[in-house]
């Protein structure tokens, strides 16, 4: 009884694992037949065509004073007082400072002394002396001796005249220096010299900043300067630095509302920074911009010549170098195939291309982690950027691994390995057809 009850029980079982096994079977058929029936998935994609694209740079600078000076004082003495009020905007030639005058108008006065007894009776008896003896001379009435004598002190006289007059003129000079004026209209800083101080010729007393323009200064780096140079060499770029328009954007997240202009652009690096020195000028009427902010400057220099972009989240990073994938069709169907191609600089979020595409080949730029090597998509035709690509560097740039986005590694024929090789010509070419 007991083997036949074994017996039974085992036939049960198998028969139970018979039928789970089917059960499974047609799990994976129907998984299977699912999976067959997908729709092709969608995907964006775009024509990559040559174009002239303008670069935008953008660099961190500092405002400065369309004219900055510093007023110092140009005699001796005590400081007496402080006309203006520590800030406010002065005019050229207004009165800041002044310097206790006494001394310098004691030496005025000496002189102008000085000047009064040269003039009389020094002057006036040598020329009356050489007045008469001039005549006298003409009749030989005196001796050549006699006329030369009163020659002599009549020019000694007039000489002495002259010096008293310079002197005259000085001493006015350093009296006129006792009030300091401002050289330039502009805003002032804090006094450097309290009221009441024993100061010296040459003693900093404030600094006057002209703020209508405003400079920004920023640094260009080399390496930047480098690329662009080459592109224009090679003729694959156009370069205007000097005179390129200019925008600026205040660290508070301000946009400056007027339009500057890149005035000076530095002809050698600073060995300090590896970098090149410009500087930007601004129109500044409401006085809204102060030196010493640190803003951003934006220009627009470079046009890149008849480029071809690709961006930067449509590139696969495989063992045999950077993929896209490029859209042909096969059997009227859009179909997605890797294509190898060469990259050049980076412009913002986008690749310079160097090779590897015809113009007018359409290439998938969404939805890549979707696609796979030769199979069927549904395009969606992503219109044209408007273009204003922005410089960047390699750090910024974030292409994907293939193996990242579930996309193997393709193996290309020994013709075929190497970042610059073509297209596959044994499919139908890559075109912008999406039919």
């Amino acid at each position: 009884m007991t083997r036949h009850y074994f017996q039974h029980i085992s036939g049960t079982l198998f028969c139970l694992a018979l039928a789970v096994a089917a059960a499974g079977c047609s799990d994976d058929k129907k998984t299977m037949e699912s999976t067959a029936q997908m729709p092709p998935p969608v995907v964006a994609v775009m024509e990559i065509v040559p174009e002239n694209v303008p670069l935008q740079s953008t660099y961190m600078g500092q405002t400065m004073g369309y004219l900055s000076a510093t007023v110092s004082a140009q005699v001796g003495g005590i400081l007496k007082q402080r006309t203006y009020k520590e800030g406010d905007y002065v005019a050229k030639g207004q009165v800041l400072f002044e310097i206790d005058p006494a001394s310098y108008q004691a030496a005025l006065d000496q002189a102008q002394g000085q000047l009064t007894m040269a003039q009389f009776p020094s002057l006036e008896e040598g020329a009356c002396e050489y007045d008469r003896i001039l005549p006298l001379y003409a009749r030989n009435a005196v001796s050549q001796r006699d006329r030369d004598n009163a020659q002599a002190a009549y020019d000694s006289a007039r000489a002495q005249v002259e010096s008293a007059k310079a002197s005259v003129e000085q001493a006015q000079i350093q009296l006129g220096y006792t009030k300091v004026v401002a050289p330039i209209s502009g805003y002032t800083s804090s006094e450097s010299v309290t009221e009441g101080n024993l100061i010296s010729p040459g003693t900093p007393l404030t600094t006057i900043n002209q703020t209508d323009p405003m400079y920004v200064n920023f640094s260009i780096p080399s390496a930047e300067m480098r690329m662009t140079k080459r592109l224009e060499a090679e003729k694959r770029a156009r370069t205007t630095i000097r005179d390129a328009d200019a925008v600026m954007q205040l660290l508070e997240g301000e946009q400056f509302p007027h339009v500057g202009r890149v005035t000076f652009v530095d002809t050698k690096v600073d060995p300090a920074t590896s970098a090149i020195h410009a500087r930007a000028q601004f129109p500044n009427p409401a006085g809204g911009l102060l030196p010493g902010q640190y803003a951003s400057v934006s220009i627009s220099a470079v046009t890149l010549v008849d480029a071809m972009l690709v961006p930067q989240n449509a590139v696969l990073q495989t063992a045999q170098g950077p993929m896209v994938y490029t859209v042909y069709t096969k059997d009227e169907h859009p179909m997605a195939r890797l294509t190898p191609i060469k990259l050049g600089e980076i412009f913002g979020n986008e690749f310079l291309l160097d090779g590897g595409l015809e113009p007018g080949t359409t290439i998938v730029v969404e939805g890549i982690n979707k696609v796979r090597p030769d199979s069927p998509i549904t395009p969606k035709l992503l219109p044209r950027p408007s273009r204003r690509t922005p410089l960047s560097t390699p750090d910024s740039v974030t292409v994907p691994p293939a193996s990242e986005l579930g996309v193997p590694s393709p193996v290309l024929p020994a013709d075929e390995k190497g970042a610059s090789a073509q297209p596959d010509q044994s499919a139908p070419a890559a075109s912008g057809s999406t039919h």
